[in-house]
């Protein structure tokens, strides 16, 4: 054993002792169950993978799109929001929209050939396909809906497939959405 004497604000001396261990095998055969929880509790857990994505994004149509440059013909819109539990995202999506009636009431148009990406601040990218709908009534918000399938990604969402949903608005020049992702990994 050693003393060792240490002060504290007041001044004071105060006298403590110090043990020393003489080898590994003191600390397993005085407590092993004790010891044995303790370590299961210090073990770090690999969490669990996301099996749900819900957010909102707001955007502007877009002549070279949030990530990549759209084809002739085909309309762009990027925004940025916020999804749960990923907190700031980009999102992007570019597809070819084809008018497919027309009345009193309005216009509809089908959305085909879509491709979507969501980027994380972590530079984490999902990417979709989709197709959907859209309506223009003569009176009223314009509205769009959008199905599809997650064809991948980057970080830890590559490899991952599942759906995708989305449903919004165009007002005033911004798309206003909201979507739903429910990624899938793949098993190792």
């Amino acid at each position: 054993m050693r003393t060792a004497q240490t002060r504290d604000k007041k001044k004071r001396r105060q006298t403590f002792q110090l043990e020393f261990l003489e080898g590994r095998e003191l600390l397993s055969v005085a407590q092993p169950a004790a010891l044995r929880e303790l370590i299961q509790a210090a073990r770090v857990a690999i969490p669990a993978p996301i099996t749900a994505i819900m957010g909102r994004a707001v955007g502007f149509p877009a002549s070279a799109g949030e990530f990549f440059q759209p084809n002739p013909g085909y309309v762009s819109y990027s925004g940025h929001g916020s999804a749960q539990p990923l907190g700031y995202v980009n999102f992007g999506i570019n597809h070819l929209q084809t008018k497919t009636a027309s009345s009193a009431s309005g216009t509809t148009f089908s959305l085909s050939n879509g491709s979507a990406l969501l980027g994380t601040k972590k530079n984490e990218t999902i990417f979709i396909a989709y197709i959907g709908a859209a309506v223009s009534p003569t009176r009223g918000i314009p509205r769009f809906s959008l199905v599809g399938a997650i064809t991948g990604g980057t970080g830890r969402f590559a490899g991952a497939t599942g759906a995708f949903s989305a449903a919004g608005t165009f007002s005033g020049g911004r798309t206003h959405v909201t979507f739903v992702l429910a990624p899938e990994f793949p098993t190792v």
